[in-house]
């Protein structure tokens, strides 16, 4: 067995194979995500992936993102987007192998931390608890979770009748709307405030056309909230809707909820969480997926139950 660079162009379709024998079972994708998400991703660059060959069979691929700003060095923690091993490969030392190749990656390119999972440009929040061989795997290499997140979907149909929050906007005088390039301005000045990671994500929404899904939480004492939704026609497939192969229908999301620190305990969060709900449900979303959170139960409250819950293990390079 040998490990090598991956090429995008000749292994591509090699790889999609071996996922559909790996995991299709289990965690099944199309073709597209796939793609967006190594070399449509924009932070992927050439040796950030690597497969396992043995004679002329790929048996084995790894992926790691790297964030690579516009001006500066890469960021300190890296991510494992996939590590994936053939069933008749495996226990054969291939998984670890893929494993300290990439490692050795990410140290020259300068990144200290490396994360499972996670990642703008993830598959999985972390490593899923169904997957517990993966999780033995890491866990061999010196890899620790101190934290776990779950996943949520919120079933849709009818939903806009079910919303029972609208009265707390009504209180403070407030509405959810759809960002605008005229509300762009004081959009992006409440991110920077109140959640400046969160910046980015619009922006790359508005660049891809679909600024109208960040919707927007306004009253009279200007932007005071913010969520950014995926619908089934969003141009890329989102955190939110990678696994829409496994669930089926037409899958939209949620994600990046914000409300601002003075106006919080007053359920305006809820409010724009079911006001989000009913947006995707508008545009022919079938279910909501919300990603990566620790608080289940407010979620809950607005509809949505545990998918997935995922360990987060990360280890120092």
């Amino acid at each position: 067995m040998t490990i090598r660079v991956y090429d995008e162009c000749r292994d591509a379709a090699a790889v999609l194979t071996l996922w559909d024998e790996a995991l299709g079972e289990r965690y099944p994708i199309h073709a597209a995500t796939f793609l967006q998400r190594t070399a449509g991703n924009p932070n992927y660059r050439r040796g950030d992936a690597v497969v396992a060959v043995a004679g002329r069979q790929i048996v084995g691929f790894g992926l790691v993102e790297i964030v690579r700003p516009n001006a500066g060095p890469v960021e300190k923690t890296a991510y494992i987007g996939a590590l994936l091993v053939a069933p008749a490969a495996r226990r054969q030392g291939t998984g670890r192998a893929l494993l300290q190749t990439l490692e050795d990656h990410l140290r020259q390119a300068g990144c200290e931390r490396v994360a499972a999972g996670r990642g703008p440009g993830r598959f999985w929040t972390g490593i899923p608890e169904d997957l517990p061989e993966a999780s033995a795997c890491f866990a061999a290499q010196g890899y620790v979770s101190s934290s776990r997140v779950c996943d949520l979907l919120v079933p849709l149909g009818n939903y806009a009748a079910t919303r029972r929050y609208q009265d707390r906007l009504d209180a403070v005088g407030a509405e959810v709307v759809a960002a605008t390039p005229a509300l762009l301005p004081a959009l992006l000045a409440f991110e920077y405030r109140e959640f400046a990671g969160w910046a980015s994500s619009i922006l790359r929404l508005a660049a891809n056309g679909d600024l109208a899904n960040v919707l927007v939480v306004t009253s009279p004492a200007g932007v005071i909230g913010s969520i950014l939704t995926f619908t089934p026609n969003t141009g890329g497939r989102y955190a939110n809707q990678v696994w829409d192969r496994l669930i089926g229908g037409r899958l939209g999301g949620y994600g990046a909820v914000g409300i601002a620190q003075s106006e919080r305990g007053k359920g305006l969060g809820a409010a724009m969480c079911e006001a989000a709900a009913a947006y995707v449900e508008s545009r022919g979303a079938d279910a909501c997926f919300i990603d990566w959170t620790g608080i289940p139960d407010f979620y809950r409250r607005v509809g949505a139950e545990v998918w997935r819950w995922h360990a987060m293990p990360e280890k120092a390079l």
